[in-house]
């Protein structure tokens, strides 16, 4: 592939049973072929090396396909063509094998995982064991908790009869209900947000704006680029005093200093120390340092230095990856721990 798309960059995916998906984004080359050196590979005797290229326009609002010489040809829709522009939903039969073109109907968002396109797959599984889409390891999730299932375009939310219940928007589902763009699924502590690609696209301008020192009081940019663990203890050395402000898709946390010491923290419905460790865990989205306190945010009730907490941090890392290792209960792997801000669940939409 020519280029790599954004995560929410994308024009649609390929998507062919027993296959990863391959996204189309913008710029791009896709070849699709029986050569192991293609983005997707069909291994069949009736699928040419190079069967065939999708390129997606700059804008990534069209694809053009093109056969290249194959032997037995493309088809598109049933009929077989040599250059064609392709849209989302279109069917693509290759040799013995269907390529859908597959829309992303939405995302699913939170702030310690990287953006899940909803629509490639048919149906998305939650829950604590391992051989879910979404593994959350906390013991108020069930094994099997929940699913979103697209039909038609449609978005659904099943409940898998889970022992503490699936909420949306804070309300208990059982059954069976449609889901749309801005709803929060809450299971336990954590939350996952639907987001469009349009919301997903205007963030990543906004955190590409957002990359340089605008003022000697006030510093903002990418935590891709600094990381949550490098911004304290930078101010802890610098022993700046001010106001630690972090965004990651829907979540928000803020750290109080004070001569480079934090005295203040809150994430989500946690506070101090255990708000701290949960934002060290952040990996995606943009901070803003202001060299300002506002008296008004909480008490100063935090005493633990930023070595003391970066020590903590890296100790519980460690533990995680001893209890991966040792695969504890056989389907505890954590590849979701995003603690849910806001209201606990119940508590209104």
């Amino acid at each position: 592939m020519s280029s790599t798309a954004s995560r929410s960059s994308v024009f649609a995916w390929l998507v062919c049973e027993g296959r990863p998906p391959v996204p189309l984004g913008p710029k791009s080359q896709v070849t699709i072929g029986r050569s192991g050196d293609c983005d997707l590979v069909l291994n069949d005797a009736q699928v040419s090396r190079l069967q065939g290229t999708i390129k997606v326009d700059a804008a990534c609002e069209s694809a053009i396909y093109r056969d290249c010489d194959s032997s037995n040809g493309s088809f598109l829709n049933g009929e077989e063509v040599s250059e064609s522009p392709v849209r989302p939903g279109d069917v693509l039969t290759l040799g013995p094998f269907e390529v859908r073109v597959q829309p992303v109907v939405a995302w699913l968002c939170s702030g310690l995982m990287a953006p899940i396109p909803l629509g490639v797959a048919r149906t998305l599984r939650i829950g604590r064991s391992k051989d879910c889409d979404v593994v959350i390891r906390d013991p108020g999730v069930s094994r099997h908790q929940a699913s979103i299932e697209v039909e038609g375009g449609q978005l659904f939310f099943v409940d898998a009869g889970s022992s503490n219940g699936s909420f949306v928007n804070g309300r208990r589902v059982e059954g069976r209900r449609t889901l749309a763009v801005g709803d929060a699924l809450h299971f336990g502590p954590y939350e996952l947000v639907l987001r469009s690609s349009e919301d997903l696209r205007a963030q990543e301008e906004l955190e590409q704006e957002l990359t340089r020192p605008l003022s000697p009081g006030l510093s903002t940019g990418l935590l891709s680029e600094l990381s949550v663990a490098q911004l304290l203890q930078q101010l802890h050395l610098d022993a700046r005093t001010g106001s630690l402000r972090l965004v990651s898709g829907p979540q928000q946390g803020l750290v109080v200093f004070e001569s480079g010491r934090p005295v203040y923290a809150r994430f989500g419905i946690l506070r101090d120390e255990a708000a701290l460790l949960s934002l060290l865990e952040l990996e995606d989205g943009r901070y803003t340092f202001l060299a300002d306190v506002d008296d008004s945010e909480g008490e100063r009730t935090l005493e633990a230095e930023v070595p003391a907490i970066l020590i903590r941090h890296a100790a519980r890392r460690d533990e995680d990856r001893r209890d991966e290792a040792r695969g504890r209960g056989g389907d505890e792997v954590a590849t979701v721990r995003t603690p849910r801000p806001g209201p606990p669940p119940g508590g209104g939409a």
